[in-house]
């Protein structure tokens, strides 16, 4: 049976009110009973024992990076920060997980909350719905961690399924910095989950959108992931705040490599492999 919106926000609200939490105490008191605990206590309850646990590795390939050489000598104008949300979770379809019904637990757990804040919006002084939604965003946040953690539920029949995701999410983004080059579209910046190039019309905007459901389907599950534009008022001020290491600071946000001579070798070897024609300095 599927999890229904009304379940959830029922298990989460109740976790809430037996265990008197509040914006102030949650922090603390999942500290001390373990995230771990409180993240299997949400599943097993909602969804039921697990099927099947085996060993687990936390082995993970470097993420993906790539700057162009405009974006290191100067501030780029007209840029659209193209990002693709929710890319775990639309991954996670992907994992053949224990839980059958996880995907679509995970849909109406996002639609849950939506509905909470929407809640909240008419009834601010109602401390429980709060408190609700915010632990349905704690929940969530923990799912990447939760996949390879021993003590964790979430099993996947994949060995490494953190490094599988690492790797879907390099065929997302690199699918989409194809459709953008051969469109003569310049790209200055990607990142695991986004990549930024020249200011999209509404139509080209439409088109990559229609191009990521139907080339990008055979990596992630579009029904929990979407493509779009991430609408930053200030391009300038979001790079020197966010993205500082285009102005020299080549650590930020742990980010080790961020020009031609420090990206990854193994993406080095997957740009010039998949994208020899876009990316010819790594067809080596």
């Amino acid at each position: 049976m599927k999890p229904t919106k009304e379940r959830i926000t029922e298990e989460f609200t109740s976790y809430v009110t037996t265990h008197n939490l509040t914006l102030e105490n949650m922090d603390e008191h999942l500290k001390f009973e373990t995230f771990t605990t409180f993240f299997n206590t949400i599943t097993v309850n909602i969804l039921g024992a697990p099927k099947y646990t085996h060993d687990k590795s936390n082995d993970t390939k470097g993420p993906l990076v790539y700057m162009a050489e405009a974006s290191k000598e100067r501030f780029v104008d007209s840029v659209d920060i193209i990002a693709v949300n929710s890319l775990y979770y639309g991954i996670l379809g992907r994992l053949e997980y224990n839980y059958p019904t996880y995907v679509d637990f995970i849909k109406n757990l996002k639609e849950a909350r939506t509905d909470l804040k929407k809640e909240l919006i008419k009834n601010s002084k109602n401390k429980t719905i709060n408190v609700t939604q915010s632990l349905m965003k704690v929940y969530m946040n923990l799912i990447y961690g939760m996949i390879d953690n021993v003590g964790s539920v979430l099993t996947s029949s994949h060995k490494v399924p953190r490094e599988f995701i690492v790797e879907e999410s390099k065929k997302v983004i690199l699918s989409l910095a194809s459709f953008l080059v051969n469109k003569s579209l310049p790209i200055f910046y990607i990142d695991t989950d986004e990549l930024h190039t020249k200011r999209l019309t509404e139509s080209q905007l439409k088109e990559l959108k229609n191009y990521f459901e139907k080339e990008c389907s055979k990596y992630i599950d579009t029904r929990l992931s979407t493509v779009d534009r991430d609408n930053i008022k200030c391009i300038s001020s979001y790079y020197l705040n966010n993205k500082r290491y285009l102005t020299g600071d080549m650590s930020t946000r742990g980010m080790k490599f961020v020009n031609n001579e420090k990206v990854l070798a193994q993406n080095k070897e997957f740009f010039g492999k998949n994208f020899p024609n876009i990316f010819p300095e790594y067809a080596l």
